[in-house]
């Protein structure tokens, strides 16, 4: 393997999931984000932008930044770069995997630790014979801060009959992307990272229903220490009235070694 090639990925992973807004033309990000979710029109723009750097840095032809990819029967990858052999180009080797997952704070969808767990399970396994392949899970979280007042777009928004109602979340919506201290403050604290990804108890909640412990569930435990993400919500742009943003998290890169599953 290449030994550049998965900290320039690491780099570039990084810088794109931290410029969303410099990816994509004025509003096209946020016309998506409120029609559904995003995860797909951002990876597919994540594949090819990673795909041009590598090609740039490294020459053509060595490396493929693949969508969907699987080997050997087994599930398929949200993406995966691959070593194509120098002496055989129909084969290939992976040198980094990633998973993304949308969750909406607009509309309240409940992200839940079991389909977490399947996915890093799924590439901890395929990597035990892979040791030193890189995993990566970003999670791509999207709220909107600005009402439209006059209504009349109802066909155009999928969550429509949620934004209408006085209980929409637009109150923890930032209203600039510095302003998220309470948002992952109470994300990370209660929920996600310190109270359930991270913990080796099995005691897992829900960032809507904090106070609710959910038991019998499978673990994750980390043998390496890092620092958690805490990222800024981005402006990704208007669309129909709505205005977006998208925060990504950037789980990993880990090795097989870094975690133990059970």
């Amino acid at each position: 393997m290449n030994p550049l090639i998965q900290p320039f990925i690491q780099t570039e992973i990084s810088y794109l999931m931290n410029n969303l807004n410099k990816l994509f033309p004025n509003d096209e990000l946020a016309y998506y984000s409120l029609q559904g979710k995003n995860e797909l029109q951002i990876r597919d723009k994540i594949a090819w932008e990673l795909q041009t750097k590598i090609d740039n840095k490294f020459g053509q032809n060595k490396f493929i930044v693949r969508r969907e990819w699987s080997m050997e029967g087994r599930s398929k990858f949200d993406m995966a770069v691959l070593e194509v052999d120098p002496n055989n180009t129909d084969k290939s080797e992976p040198v980094a995997l990633l998973e993304f997952k949308a969750q909406s704070f607009v509309n309240k969808e409940d992200w839940f630790y079991g389909s977490f767990y399947l996915d890093v399970k799924n590439m901890w396994a395929f990597c035990a014979e892979r040791k030193e392949v890189d995993m990566y899970f970003i999670f791509l979280h999207s709220t909107q801060s600005q009402k439209h007042v006059s209504g009349g777009y109802g066909d155009a928004i999928t969550y429509k009959d949620i934004f209408d109602k006085k209980n929409t979340l637009l109150s923890i919506s930032p209203s600039l992307p510095s302003e998220t201290s309470t948002i992952w403050n109470g994300f990370y604290s209660n929920a996600v990272i310190k109270s359930s990804m991270f913990t080796k108890n099995g005691i897992l909640k829900s960032h809507f229903n904090k106070g609710t412990a959910v038991s019998s569930s499978p673990q994750i435990n980390y043998n390496v220490k890092f620092t958690v993400p805490h990222p800024a919500f981005q402006n990704v742009g208007r669309s129909f009235g709505y205005e977006w943003y998208v925060a990504p998290m950037i789980w990993g890169p880990f090795k097989y070694g870094d975690i133990n599953i059970k």
